[in-house]
């Protein structure tokens, strides 16, 4: 029982100082419930209980946990890593802490540092269990984007700037620094500052205004206002010309539809007399003349001459519409 509580009140003193070290090393870290939302704090605390059950065997148990501190921080720290006490990692997004990594106390981290080792080919190499991870002594710090790989060893005090990749040894208090990017001079062009009132590119301003001075051709203008244009009086207009009418009857409407034509039906067409001279025969026929009573029908009187009736005037051939 006693041995419960004293593991609980040193777990309970190694929490509060590792609030405390975030306060310390943030001035961004206004009070202690605001860094318990800090990424850093999920991802140690928890590598913290996957690294005593990988120690007792449950390995899985602890790969698992570590998974799920990946997932909510960003913060990869395998469970058989080795870290020391006021461990703080500034932000914590995308830092990797290997296997066999050993890492001081008072060490501090910027995101995506990277500690691992130099490639699967080279490990193959070594004996089993040899170490593949740096070793990183007490008082580092390590920068942005920063990666120190292989079984190298960075000396206590040491600062490795941002971008800077170690796979060499580090003496105590070294510094490390990546090349700062190139400055160009710059080529001394500066483009003339449009002015205040200047239309936008691509507008309708953008066009040329045409000249008032130049008239138009006379060509593609009508006649009425070339001659306005040079002035004289402007030619009256014609009225169209109507088409003669045609010698075609238009049919007639029908009977029981007023208004409405009925259907048209060819003229009959027949045949035009012989063109020669001379007096046409004639052919007999029965006289038929009119009494002079009934003025119907009948019998040819004696001594009277008798009637030949006249041949019916031929029509002419229907003609189409014109054309106008």
């Amino acid at each position: 029982m006693r041995k419960c509580s004293s593991a609980l009140r040193a777990v309970a003193a190694r929490m509060r100082e590792d609030i405390a070290t975030v306060q310390a090393k943030d001035p961004a870290a206004e009070s202690r419930y605001e860094v318990l939302l800090y990424p850093h704090i999920h991802a140690l605390w928890t590598y913290r209980v996957a690294h005593r059950l990988w120690h007792s065997g449950h390995r899985l148990t602890a790969r698992a946990l570590s998974l799920g501190a990946r997932v909510v921080s960003g913060i990869e720290i395998h469970p058989a890593a080795v870290i020391g006490r006021r461990f703080f990692i500034d932000h914590g997004t995308a830092v990797v802490i290997g296997a066999t990594v050993r890492i001081g106390d008072d060490v501090m981290l910027y995101h995506q540092v990277t500690l691992g080792s130099v490639g699967w080919w080279k490990d193959l190499r070594r004996p089993a269990r040899a170490r593949r991870h740096p070793v990183v002594e007490d008082g580092v710090i390590i920068g942005t984007g920063a990666s120190v790989l292989g079984p190298v060893t960075v000396g206590a005090g040491a600062r490795i700037g941002a971008h800077a990749v170690v796979v060499t040894d580090l003496e105590p208090e070294a510094r490390v620094t990546a090349p700062a990017s190139e400055i160009h001079p710059s080529s001394g062009f500066t483009p003339d500052p449009a002015p205040a009132d200047a239309a936008p590119t691509g507008s309708v301003a953008d066009a040329p205004a045409p000249d008032p001075a130049v008239p138009e051709p006379a060509t593609n203008r009508p006649e009425s206002a070339v001659s306005g244009a040079r002035g004289a009086t402007p030619a009256p207009e014609r009225e169209p010309a109507v088409p003669p009418a045609s010698d075609t009857a238009l049919p007639q409407p029908a009977q029981g539809q007023p208004g409405r034509p009925g259907p048209v039906t060819p003229a009959a067409v027949r045949p035009a007399a012989p063109r020669h001279a001379g007096p046409q025969p004639v052919r007999p026929s029965a006289p038929h003349v009119l009494t002079a009573d009934s003025g119907s029908s009948g019998t040819a009187l004696p001594g009277s001459q008798p009637t030949v009736p006249e041949p019916a005037a031929t029509s002419p051939l229907p003609r189409g519409p014109r054309k106008p």
